[in-house]
C-alpha cells in the first residue's frame, strides 16, 4: 500500500509527536534517520505541512518498509498534527440503505396484495418473493458497514473494522447479483404472462437462461475471487499469500453483463407493445414505468463509472462509498420498476352490476390475445367452463381486468382497447347492455 500524500512523513520530525498518544513505528524512524530531513518546529510548521515535493524520498522508503498497518498509523498521525478534518460520509450509505428498502417494500407490499385481491400469484410474483430474501439483507447490510466505518478514511478506523467491513463486502457481491438476478428473472416471467406469440416468448426464455447462467457464474466468482476464501476480506494486510482473481476486470465484466441485460429486457416487449391499441392515458402510464427502466439501467452505469477505484484504491473505506450506494440504489429501483405493472388494479375501482358474472381465466386455459397487423383485426377469444357449448349474445362486452377491452357488436365488428400493462389473464367480467 503507498502513502496517500507527501505530508505523511512529516508529523515524524515533530518534537511534540507524543501529543498524538501514538508511538513512531521503528521502520518509520528508520526512514526519518536516512532521509536527512530536518524536524519540524513550530516555525515551519506550516511550510512543512503543505509540502508536496520535499518528501518523496521517506515516503518511498516507509512505503517499502513498514507493514500496512505502521502506514496507517503514519498517516494518522500525520493527519492529527497537521489539523487535517476527518472525513465521514457514512450517513450516506445508511440513509440510502434505509429510505431505499423502505420505498421497495412498500411496493412490493402492495403488489403482494393486489395480487392476493385478484387472486392472480403467478411465478413472477414467486420469484421476486425469493429476490426479496435477498435484497433486504443486502439493505440491512449497508447500515452495519456504516456503523463499522464504511464512509470514513481508512487510517482513522480500528483495524479490525476494516477486516470487518470487507468481510461484509464479500458477502454483499453475491447478494447484489442474485438480486439483480432474480428480479430481472420475475419482469421476464411477467413478459410471458402477458405476451402469448411463440416466438417472442421463445425470445424470453432464452433472455431468461442467459440471466441466470450471468447470476451463477458471477456469484461463483465472487465466492471463490480468492484463494483462501479469507483472503478475500484479509489481503488488504499484505500479510496472507493468495491467487486473487483480478477485482477490476470482474467487476468491469459483471457490470457491463448487467447494463446489457438490463437494456435488453428495457427493449423487448416494446415491438409487441407497438402493436396494441391504447389510449393516450395508457401511453403515458407505460412510457413512465419505461422511463424508470431506463433509470435503472443509468444507474447500472453510475455504479460502473465507480468501478474505476474500486481495486486499485489505497482508502477503501472512504472509495468504497459510490459503488455501494449505486448498487443499492440499483437493486432498489429494479424492486420499483418490476412492481409497478401491479400497482393499478389494486387502486382501480371496480363496480359490477347485478347481471355481472365472474369466471377465472388463465393464460393455461387457452387466452388467445390477438395483435392487430395489416391483416387482422385485433380479437379475444375466450372459454370458460360456464360457457362452453354457448356463444355470448350479440351487444356483450368483455373487459379482462387491467388488460384489455372488447366489445362483440351484431355486425361482428370488435373494438379493441389496451388499458395499460396487464398484470394478468385472470378476473374476466362479462356483462350484459
Amino acid at each position: 500500500m503507498k502513502i496517500w500524500a507527501a505530508a505523511v512523513g512529516i508529523a515524524l520530525f515533530a518534537a511534540n509527536i507524543q501529543s498524538t498518544g501514538t508511538e513512531i513505528p521503528d521502520c518509520a524512524v528508520k526512514c526519518i534517520g536516512e532521509s536527512g530531513m530536518v524536524p519540524m518546529t513550530t516555525s515551519n510548521f506550516t511550510s512543512i505541512c503543505a509540502d508536496t515535493a520535499g518528501t518523496g524520498g521517506l515516503e518511498l522508503c516507509i512505503n517499502q518498509n513498514c507493514p500496512v498497518r505502521e502506514v496507517l498509523v503514519i498517516k494518522n498521525m500525520t493527519e492529527t498534527i497537521c489539523g487535517q478534518p476527518r472525513r465521514d460520509r457514512s450517513n450516506a450509505v445508511s440513509i440510502t440503505g434505509i429510505v431505499g428498502i423502505s420505498l421497495a417494500m412498500v411496493a412490493f407490499l402492495l403488489r403482494i396484495l393486489a395480487r392476493r385481491v385478484h387472486h392472480q400469484f403467478g411465478m413472477d410474483d414467486w420469484t421476486m418473493i425469493i429476490a426479496m430474501g435477498f435484497v433486504i439483507p443486502l439493505s440491512a447490510l449497508s447500515v452495519v458497514l456504516a456503523s463499522r466505518g464504511l464512509g470514513k478514511d481508512i487510517w482513522t478506523l480500528p483495524f479490525d473494522n476494516i477486516t470487518y467491513i470487507l468481510y461484509i463486502y464479500y458477502i454483499d457481491e453475491p447478494l447484489y447479483i442474485a438480486s439483480l438476478t432474480l428480479i430481472k428473472v420475475s419482469i421476464l416471467f411477467f413478459y410471458l404472462r402477458i405476451f402469448p406469440k411463440k416466438f417472442f416468448r421463445k425470445v424470453v426464455y432464452a433472455v431468461m437462461v442467459g440471466n441466470v447462467l450471468y447470476g451463477i457464474i458471477f456469484i461463483l466468482l465472487s465466492v471463490f475471487q480468492c484463494i483462501p476464501v479469507k483472503a478475500s476480506w484479509t489481503r488488504w494486510e499484505r500479510e496472507v499469500t493468495a491467487k486473487c482473481l483480478n477485482a477490476n476486470a470482474v467487476g468491469w465484466a459483471s457490470a457491463g453483463i448487467n447494463i446489457f441485460f438490463d437494456t435488453t429486457i428495457l427493449i423487448l416487449p416494446l415491438p409487441e407493445l407497438a402493436k396494441l391499441v391504447m389510449s393516450y392515458q395508457r401511453k403515458i402510464h407505460i412510457l413512465l414505468m419505461f422511463s424508470l427502466g431506463s433509470f435503472v439501467t443509468i444507474v447500472s452505469m453510475l455504479r460502473l463509472s465507480s468501478l474505476i477505484k474500486f481495486a486499485n484504491t489505497q482508502d477503501i473505506t472512504w472509495d468504497y462509498v459510490p459503488i455501494g450506494y449505486w448498487s443499492t440504489v440499483e437493486v432498489h429501483v429494479s424492486v420499483i420498476c418490476a412492481c409497478l405493472p401491479a400497482l393499478p388494479s389494486l387502486f382501480r375501482k371496480r363496480s359490477l352490476s347485478a347481471a355481472t358474472e365472474t369466471a377465472p381465466l388463465s393464460h393455461s386455459s387457452g387466452s388467445d390475445l390477438r395483435y392487430r397487423d395489416s391483416n387482422r383485426s385485433p380479437s379475444l377469444n375466450i372459454t370458460t367452463e360456464h360457457q362452453r357449448g354457448s356463444n355470448l349474445s350479440p351487444s356483450r362486452e368483455i373487459k379482462v381486468l387491467s388488460c384489455v377491452t372488447v366489445t362483440s357488436t351484431p355486425r361482428g365488428n370488435d373494438e379493441f382497447t389496451f388499458n395499460g400493462i396487464p398484470s394478468t389473464y385472470s378476473d374476466v367480467e362479462v356483462e350484459r347492455k
